[in-house]
């Protein structure tokens, strides 16, 4: 009988045990699903400070070369404040020299005139004489001719002197013409007004040529202004990046701290901390249930909440306010959600953040996106993600403003500023094509040198930026462009231009994503059959014809890139690896 109860007892003992660890079990799991969501929180917010360490050091790069545009507008404007300095000293003694040569001549006519009236004084003088003695003769013959009565023959003796008094007047006169003559005067007046002719267009000739000059120095002056203009518009694109990350960064930091002291807050009780455990992991979204699959909750509310950018033209975006999101991604996306037979329900997000809400939701309480379909590239850059098969194939494109001939090629960047979405696969492949800027300029291979590379979060900014002249050219997927360039609904139509072919030795792609966890793989498996049997339709055809021009086939996906990436077949071992710990029967 005793042995019955003990027995009996050690039963009871051990399923409260049984129940106490189960319970432990559970409340463990939940704090560490708890755990993991922070963790997350935390990661992102260090991603977002990375890409603010990044804009940093891209705005310390153009605040040196503003710096040193500065220095050289300097030593400029003082090279050209001393040529005109010497410009003006030079015209001084020039026209100093002319004005004493104008004055030597001037008083060399002076002197000739003078002389010249002298001898029209003499002249004058002697005539003035010769009437005086015909005066005097003819009062003598007035005198004579009174007493000759019927002597008149004196008259002949006075008309004799008076005849000889007019030949001698005549000669005076003679030699007055002679005198008073000026033509040796006006030629040499005129010989000098044309050497001070030549030596007045002598000095405007010197002039012009100090002018042009100075003109020179001032468009030297003029260039390096713009060019300070331009780190000045580059400086702001940057900074406010950095503004942005700054504020993500904050935001993230801010979220955490107040998940942390509410998680605290929970467990501090231990007779409600299972409780409140589960009440935390609900607010938030969270399933610690080893059960849970994502696919079949899909399904049973009824709607796929897909992770989007909304500003991305020509993939996923909106002309006007409230208008439904068009582009290729938005296409696809609803054929995925028709495909499955449930809505489609976007979640956006700023692109670079996109599969951060996989784990977090976009705002405290926002419920968590259950796949990311926005021009994702694979790349171990992404943490804690798995990559569907690739869904479509494009050209990574180099675009220019229109009209803007000298850029045509990736080596005819050298030193301009150049454009790309903040993504890192974007960095790696242009770097791989020898583009090299602040943070690579060491390494060998380089066939261009950018003034600077700018990566943009924002994507309503990239087609205004290069429209604008924010940027010289930008490096780009071609359906975010296409469109834009070539299309008469669009804004940037005939203001931008995207060059032929595809600046990479092999096309771009993108997947789709999804959390790496056990919960994900039916829906990634899901996702993969969908884009086999979507591939060959009329409908995936014309998504393709329109936003980007048309459907390029390769055979590229996430395998072929560096990082162990991870996709439907990896995470089917996580899957059956978790049935396995959990005693979950596979299907």
């Amino acid at each position: 009988m005793e042995q019955t109860v003990l027995a009996a007892q050690d039963g009871e003992t051990a399923r409260k045990v049984a129940q106490t660890n189960a319970g432990i079990e559970d409340l463990m799991r939940g704090i560490s699903t708890a755990l993991d969501y922070i963790q997350h929180l935390l990661e992102f917010a260090n991603t977002a400070g990375e890409t603010q360490d990044s804009l940093m050091r891209e705005i310390d790069v153009r605040s040196n070369n503003l710096r040193a545009g500065l220095d050289d507008t300097g030593r400029e404007i003082e090279n050209s404040t001393s040529v005109a300095h010497d410009v003006q000293e030079a015209t001084r003694a020039t026209v100093a020299a002319k004005t004493d040569a104008i004055r030597t001549d001037l008083e060399r006519i002076s002197a000739e005139l003078e002389t010249k009236a002298e001898g029209a004084n003499k002249v004058l003088s002697a005539i003035e004489d010769i009437g005086k003695g015909i005066k005097l003769l003819a009062l003598n013959a007035a005198i004579e001719a009174a007493r000759a009565g019927d002597h008149g023959r004196g008259f002949a003796v006075v008309a004799k002197e008076v005849g000889n008094l007019a030949q001698s007047t005549m000669q005076r006169t003679h030699e007055a013409v002679d005198l008073i003559d000026l033509s040796d005067v006006t030629k040499a007046l005129r010989e000098s007004m044309a050497s001070i002719g030549n030596d007045l267009d002598s000095l405007g000739n010197e002039i012009e040529g100090s002018l042009t000059t100075l003109q020179e120095r001032f468009a030297n002056m003029s260039e390096r202004l713009s060019d300070i203009s331009e780190h000045n518009q580059v400086v702001f694109e940057l900074l406010a990046g950095s503004k942005d990350a700054s504020a993500r960064t904050r935001g993230k930091v801010t979220r955490a701290h107040n998940d942390t002291k509410a998680l605290s807050t929970s467990l501090s009780n231990a007779t409600l901390a299972h409780d409140n455990l589960a009440q935390f992991l609900k607010s938030h979204h969270l399933h610690d249930d080893p059960t849970y699959d994502r696919l079949a909750d899909i399904k049973a509310r009824g709607k796929i909440r897909i992770a989007i950018e909304p500003a991305f033209v020509g993939l996923s975006f909106r002309l006007k306010p409230n208008d439904p999101l068009r582009g290729l991604d938005a296409d696809y996306a609803r054929a995925l959600a028709k495909w499955l037979g449930v809505e489609c329900e976007f979640v956006e997000h700023p692109w670079d953040l996109l599969t951060e809400l996989l784990f977090v939701g976009a705002k405290p309480g926002a419920p968590t996106a259950d796949v990311v379909w926005s021009a994702l590239p694979p790349s171990d850059f992404y943490k804690g993600v798995a990559y569907s098969d690739t869904y479509t194939y494009l050209n990574f494109a180099l675009c220019r403003r229109a009209g803007n001939t000298a850029i045509n090629r990736l080596s005819d960047l050298d030193g301009k500023v150049l454009g790309i979405i903040n993504d890192p696969v974007a960095f790696q492949v242009l770097e791989e094509q020898g583009l090299r800027w602040a943070d690579n300029e060491s390494n060998p291979g380089g066939i261009a040198k950018l003034s600077n590379l700018i990566a943009y979060s924002d994507q309503t900014r990239l087609h205004d930026a290069l429209a604008d002249g924010a940027v010289d050219a930008f490096a780009v997927d071609q359906p975010i462009f296409h469109w834009a360039a070539n299309n008469p609904e669009s804004p940037w139509h005939g203001r931008i231009e995207v060059l032929p072919g595809n600046i990479l030795p092999l096309p771009y792609y993108y997947t789709a994503a999804v959390a790496a966890e056990p919960a994900s793989w039916k829906l990634l498996c899901a996702i993969n059959a969908f884009i086999a049997e979507f591939r060959g339709t009329s409908a995936r055809a014309e998504i393709e014809k329109l936003w980007q021009g048309q459907a390029l086939e390769h055979h590229l996906t996430y395998k072929d890139e560096a990082g162990n990436l991870i996709g439907a077949d990896e995470l089917a071992t996580l899957y059956h690896a978790h049935c396995r710990k959990f005693g979950i029967a596979e299907c």
